[in-house]
């Protein structure tokens, strides 16, 4: 919706310029100079363009490379999980593991929500339960101890 308002008006100035050169050209009838109107229009009508589709184009740009250098900086924003990130991340830290290591991993899990009463009906913690961070992370350091 905001590209065709943004080409309507593109096309009104565009038009207009378009009548202002029509204009000086019949006044002048090859008399005249019609330059000296034709080319203020013309760099009139080009730089209202550019206001109107450039600067917004470069906002746009230039908030995104700055939020995402915040986002680098600053570590990841709170947004919503993307489901395929996740499964990302898991197939990712389930190949970095040893055959032990994982067998390890899925007993330690079953162990846990198999022992845990703190789980919904539909088997998932609650919301201020663990994370599977911090239960890689106690598994990691019960590993760790026990070598």
């Amino acid at each position: 919706m905001e590209n065709l308002a943004k080409s309507i008006l593109t096309m009104a100035i565009w038009l207009f310029v378009g009548g202002i050169a029509i204009t000086a050209l019949i006044v002048t009838e090859g008399n005249g100079d019609p330059e000296g109107i034709l080319i203020p229009s013309f760099l009139t009508s080009l730089m209202a363009t550019f206001i109107i589709w450039g600067i917004p184009e470069l906002a746009g740009k230039r908030g995104e490379r700055q939020r995402a250098s915040s986002r680098h900086r600053f570590g990841q924003s709170k947004s919503k999980r993307n489901v395929s990130s996740s499964d990302e991340r898991m197939s990712m830290l389930m190949a970095l593991m040893t055959e032990d290591e994982r067998e390890d991993f899925k007993e330690t899990l079953k162990r846990r929500v198999l022992a845990d009463s703190r789980l919904n009906a539909d088997g998932e913690f609650m919301t201020d339960d663990e994370s599977l961070d911090s239960l890689l992370y106690q598994d990691e350091h019960l590993n760790y101890n026990q070598r």
